[in-house]
């Protein structure tokens, strides 16, 4: 079987961005992280190190969301790689990353780049 755990859209307010104006004055970020990883059919969910604990997933994503950097794509590259190293038998981490109203000159709800690690 295919176990999923995913967080959905964690709400941050921060200061990422290329222009000086988007560090100063911060902006909204929805974070969503999914990790899959294979288990044999029979596999037994006793206890919480026998599952994907979100609370990890969160933990790790706290402590990289708000260090100021220039792409959006600079903070998924950090927060994949130490998944990848706390969830060591995972099969896929996908990771969106979504910044509310870029400064794009046209009104524009969010833009949202991703990446897909798979093992």
């Amino acid at each position: 079987m295919i176990y999923t755990v995913t967080l959905e859209e964690i709400e941050f307010k921060a200061n990422h961005g290329l222009y000086a104006f988007e560090k100063e004055k911060g902006n909204t970020f929805y974070l969503t992280v999914t990790i899959e990883k294979n288990l044999n059919d029979d596999y037994e969910f006793i206890g919480i190190e026998k599952t994907i604990d979100y609370e990890i997933i969160y933990k790790i994503a706290y402590k990289h969301i708000y260090e100021t950097t220039d792409l959006l794509e600079q903070i998924i590259q950090k927060i994949g790689v130490e998944l990848r190293i706390a969830f060591v038998d995972y099969k896929k981490i996908y990771i969106k990353l979504a910044k509310s109203d870029p400064p794009i000159g046209a009104k524009c709800k969010k833009s949202e780049v991703s990446c897909c690690f798979l093992k």
